[in-house]
């Protein structure tokens, strides 16, 4: 099957596959979609359109791990019929961060794009298949991404991400890969070919245990792994000014960006904290304190 093939496939799931915000040529010119789809259909055959329509892609942001936000999704998605398929720890870098939002970092400003490279690649975190069962006419992907809410679906108060309470815009704690198609190029990117026939196949996991055990495991040793944050705004920005690590004149720009809902540039950005020298354990009070005056979207 060629990659417009695949493309077909996909996009009779959805309308709003093929023309997917206007990623239609892209999209058929992708090489994840390309050599992943090819995994997929070799390993699963004639269930290939099965495993498409009723995968959801799920992965937790750095926030969700150090906000222990990992069982309150696990609760919600369980009690909206998906099942733990598979999962993951993995670790992007500055170029598989940008591949994933690779068609929406040009609708968002420079200072964003410099923040979350620091936010994406702070830590390990985990990524996770569910599976729906047939019942459902909409594909998994898609029903997931509506469920966990966000700016395309304005006003809704029973979403995931308000159910998670998260403390602003940006630090909204979970990616929800949009459509089937975005699966299949996701998987492409976040493993290579030695590690993606499990995570596709799933049920199982490495150690024998169920995948919904395993799952626990991985989300246990990343707590464990990384220490619980409060992402306060002033709580990061104090323990920051108490360590010496931004000037106090520093500090209060940001007060003042925050409390008049400005957005702080990129050289301010860059000026207020030395953040290629920050300790380890100030990384996170960085993050968390930038992240409440980066712009989400150019205006």
């Amino acid at each position: 099957m060629q990659v417009n093939e695949t493309m077909a496939t996909l996009g009779a799931f959805s309308g709003s596959v093929q023309m997917a915000d206007g990623h239609n040529d892209p999209y058929c010119n992708d090489l994840y979609i390309y050599e992943c789809s090819k995994e997929i259909e070799n390993r699963l055959g004639d269930q290939t359109q099965h495993w498409y329509k009723n995968t959801a892609l799920m992965m937790f942001k750095p926030d969700a791990i150090v906000g222990r936000r990992g069982q309150q999704i696990l609760s919600f998605c369980k009690e909206h019929g998906f099942e733990v398929k598979s999962s993951a720890i993995v670790e992007l870098n500055r170029h598989s961060m940008r591949e994933i939002w690779r068609f929406d970092w040009q609708t968002f400003p420079i200072e964003r794009l410099s923040f979350s490279t620091l936010w994406y690649t702070v830590s390990k975190t985990v990524v996770i298949l569910f599976e729906q069962n047939d019942t459902y006419f909409q594909p998994a992907s898609e029903r997931l991404n509506a469920l966990k809410g966000g700016p395309r679906y304005p006003g809704q108060t029973d979403s995931l991400r308000s159910t998670l309470n998260p403390p602003n815009v940006l630090l909204n704690f979970v990616h929800v890969a949009d459509h089937p198609i975005d699966v299949v190029r996701e998987i492409g990117i976040l493993f290579d070919e030695f590690s993606r026939g499990k995570f596709i196949e799933g049920k199982w996991g490495i150690s024998g245990q169920s995948a919904a055990v395993e799952l626990d495991e991985h989300i246990n040793a990343l707590e464990a792994m990384y220490p619980a944050h409060d992402l306060s705004f002033e709580n990061s920005l104090s323990r920051l000014e108490r360590a010496g690590l931004i000037e106090h004149h520093k500090a209060e720009n940001l007060r003042q960006l925050k409390n008049h809902q400005l957005n702080i540039s990129l050289a301010e950005m860059h000026a207020a904290v030395d953040m290629a020298n920050v300790p380890a354990q100030h990384t996170w009070d960085v993050i968390a304190s930038l992240s409440y005056v980066i712009a989400p979207q150019i205006e």
